[in-house]
């Protein structure tokens, strides 16, 4: 009976460090999963369309209609034209429903030359190459590689963030790596006001 006795506190010792080692352990596969959205997949269901199509409209650049380096807004986009850049036109028109901006690069007849999209600070979605006469002559998948896009990584990278973003100044930024690593990085301002990154 004495034996017994002795033998339960040892149990009960290796019982107690065995239930630590389950919890830590499942606090680390949740640490790991704490993105809802990306474990469970539903970011599959967040709309990655946009038009990327150049309209016959967009090859030539009427300078007349806009005042140079002034904001134009109507309903849906603002656009806003400036003769400072590489090219002798850019004009840049930033789509208020889905924050993309499509930017476009004239040369000095104000024929387009040139043409990208950016989402916050990332470049997205296919850049054109124009010949003289408006037609493409090359187009570079700058998408090429990821296997989520920019609406999905923003998504799991607001959904990451979670209740930790700065109510007033959340300052949400998305961007890619580099060219060698093919990886979002989403940018965000906690309750603390510090700047936090997290990689997707």
């Amino acid at each position: 009976m004495l034996e017994l006795v002795k033998m339960v506190p040892e149990n009960y010792a290796r019982i107690s460090k065995c239930m630590v080692r389950v919890l830590f352990t499942l606090l680390w596969v949740y640490s790991l999963s704490s993105c809802g959205i990306w474990s469970s997949g539903s970011y599959k269901n967040v709309s990655c369309d946009f038009d990327y199509y150049i309209k016959e409209e967009d090859k030539t650049l009427d300078v007349s209609k806009y005042e140079l380096r002034k904001n134009n807004e109507n309903d849906s986009c603002i656009i806003r034209v400036t003769d400072i850049s590489s090219y002798d036109y850019t004009k840049r028109i930033y789509y208020k429903k889905t924050g993309i901006e499509k930017i476009l690069c004239y040369d000095s007849n104000q024929k387009i030359r040139y043409a990208f999209f950016e989402y916050s600070e990332a470049r997205i979605g296919p850049r054109y190459y124009f010949d003289e006469h408006g037609n493409i002559t090359d187009s570079v998948d700058t998408d090429a590689g990821y296997t989520i896009c920019w609406a999905q990584a923003m998504a799991i990278g607001k959904a990451h963030a979670g209740h930790k973003i700065h109510k007033t100044k959340p300052n949400l930024i998305l961007t890619k790596e580099d060219e060698e690593i093919i990886r979002w990085q989403f940018f965000y301002t906690n309750k603390k006001e510090e700047r936090k990154r997290v990689s997707l």
